[in-house]
């Protein structure tokens, strides 16, 4: 099922950072995001999974991207926070709560200095009544790459807002922010 495909190109100012975020739902679909700010690009990606498939583990977690061959296995091998390797590509793993299908999710930012690291996301939630529903599960993956040895905090800013007009989840209102952190400890 192909929800959407778009494509384009930003090119960023210098200072900025470049998010890159992809989105997979049967069918892949790639965008690129421009965000200003200091801090190192990061690569995101995200899916929306079956309930039955996501609904294991911890809610936010480390894995080693070689655990997997995409997000939706990475998900299921998240790593003891305490004893995260020094010599392993990582990736991070956020899973978010149930969605409808008219439903958008998007990362707003995702920046890293030193051994801090910041994710902005932005759920569009659709209050009105549906006769057709696919519930999924979200779940963003950001590239952390190899890390030096040491402690790394992870702050989460999700937003959710509410929208009537299906055809229009852009004129979504009444935003409420939830702030989740995650501390992680690598080897």
């Amino acid at each position: 099922m192909i929800l959407r495909r778009t494509s384009e190109c930003v090119r960023p100012r210098a200072g900025a950072v470049l998010v890159v975020v992809v989105v997979v739902l049967g069918t892949l679909t790639t965008a690129l995001a421009h965000q200003e700010g200091a801090g190192t690009t990061l690569i995101v990606r995200m899916v929306r999974m079956q309930p039955a498939q996501a609904d294991t583990g911890p809610p936010i977690g480390v894995a080693e991207l070689e655990s997997g061959r995409s997000p939706e296995d990475r998900v299921h091998h998240c790593l003891p926070p305490d004893r995260i390797p020094a010599n392993a590509p990582l990736v991070l793993l956020w899973r978010g709560n149930q969605l409808s299908s008219p439903d958008t999710i998007a990362v707003r930012g995702a920046n890293w200095n030193g051994h801090g690291i910041d994710v902005q996301i932005e759920l569009r939630r659709f209050d009105g009544t549906l006769h057709l529903n696919t519930v999924t599960v979200p779940v963003v993956e950001v590239d952390l790459g190899t890390l030096e040895p040491g402690p790394y905090e992870v702050s989460f800013h999700v937003t959710e807002l509410w929208f009537s007009d299906l055809d229009h989840p852009e004129n979504a209102a009444q935003p409420s922010t939830q702030h989740t952190s995650f501390s992680f400890r690598v080897l």
